[in-house]
């Protein structure tokens, strides 16, 4: 029987996450950085720029990771870049200083200076307003925040850019809309397409089995780490996967990616399903009535942060999924539609944001219980 993780999950825990909103600029919506500190390694800096229809690239410092994305088919400019980055405090307040050079070759120079020492009563979830708003579901959470003083600024190539103001106090208090956060988590479910060829999978569901893909030039291993008469525990890289074990095939109970922020140690992202999602309908070709199950998202001991419903049907040769956030508010703007295609030993499964209308269609076509 086969086994196959159809989400397209990317998560990350980082250390520091700085982001400047620009006022009234002509390419730039905003600019941020995510900096994950690394024993023994300089930290590991992702620099994402939003330009002002929203659409967004990344420069990062590390090679290795730059080079494995643009092997993906990530729908973004991604550019490996040297990039300085110091930061202190004084008084208790954060300093952060970043410098480094955009894909349009100009040099950009961050500074924050925080207006307040960070505090957890500026933690939760981010609403991620409308970046990216074509391409993923970002899930972000901040552990700790404050926001930045009038000393923080923003230069390009030389040209001082305005951020506009949080909150202003005359006489006693600014705050710009720039902010510092610690303990930063992000986890995406984006759109992408991958094909993956299986090149193996086990006659019998014994403990050190594995199935294994190819994917981008790169092998992708699942590996039994437990089996029950109704649960199967399944590890990859990253992954901790809990699948129910029936007779009509596997249902995808939870999945667990892990990141390790360095500072902080190991956060996890959370996917759980409830009832545990069909897989099988394309996997074993097992035809099967179009059908619902909650999903809930979590971050380390963060729970629900964002709930919906996946709703499932087959098409011909092919599986859909539609996943579809109920809250926050701001998720019903991303809902998720998956096909999953087996021909042979490939699979491909692609994933895409869908517009509203579009979602309203593909819920009537599939007559699920509750229409």
């Amino acid at each position: 029987m086969t086994f196959l993780q159809p989400l397209s999950v990317v998560f990350r825990q980082y250390d520091v996450h700085v982001i400047f909103f620009l006022k009234s600029h002509s390419h730039y919506d905003a600019i941020e950085a995510m900096i994950q500190h690394r024993k023994d390694q300089t930290p590991l800096i992702r620099i994402i720029v939003t330009h002002t229809d929203q659409s967004q690239a990344d420069i990062i410092n590390d090679a290795a990771i730059v080079e494995a994305l643009q092997r993906t088919t990530i729908n973004r400019p991604v550019l490996y870049s040297p990039i300085r980055y110091e930061r202190s405090t004084h008084l208790g307040k954060p300093e952060v200083h970043i410098e480094f050079r955009s894909l349009r070759d100009e040099e950009i120079v961050l500074h924050f200076t925080a207006a307040l020492k960070t505090s957890q009563r500026y933690a939760g979830l981010i609403d991620p307003l409308r970046h990216a708003e074509k391409d993923s579901l970002p899930v972000m959470y901040r552990e700790r925040s404050t926001l930045a003083g009038p000393k923080s600024y923003v230069m390009i190539d030389n040209s001082r850019c305005q951020i506009p103001r949080k909150v202003w106090v005359p006489l006693f208090f600014t705050g710009l809309k720039a902010f510092y956060s610690e303990v930063f988590s992000i986890g995406v479910l984006r759109s992408d397409t991958r094909q993956l060829t299986r090149l193996h999978s086990p006659s019998e569901l014994l403990v050190g089995e594995q199935w294994i893909y190819r994917c981008n030039g790169k092998e992708i291993c699942y590996r039994l780490l437990e089996v029950t008469t109704k649960e199967l525990r399944i590890v990859s890289v990253n992954e901790r996967i809990t699948v129910s074990n029936c007779a009509k095939g596997f249902k995808l109970a939870r999945i667990c990616v892990e990141s390790n922020s360095g500072e902080k140690g190991i956060g996890q992202f959370l996917i759980t399903f409830t009832p545990p999602l069909p897989l099988s309908q394309v996997i074993e070709r097992v035809k099967a009535t179009p059908s619902y199950v909650h999903f809930s998202i979590s971050i380390d001991h963060h729970r629900d942060l964002v709930n919906g419903k996946v709703y499932s049907t087959f098409e011909g040769d092919r599986q859909k999924l539609l996943l579809v956030p109920q809250q926050p508010q701001w998720a019903l703007k991303r809902p998720l539609r998956l096909l999953i295609q087996k021909e042979g030993n490939q699979f491909t499964i692609s994933t895409e944001l869908i517009p509203q209308i579009a979602l309203q269609e593909e819920l009537s076509k599939m007559k699920s219980p509750e229409q």
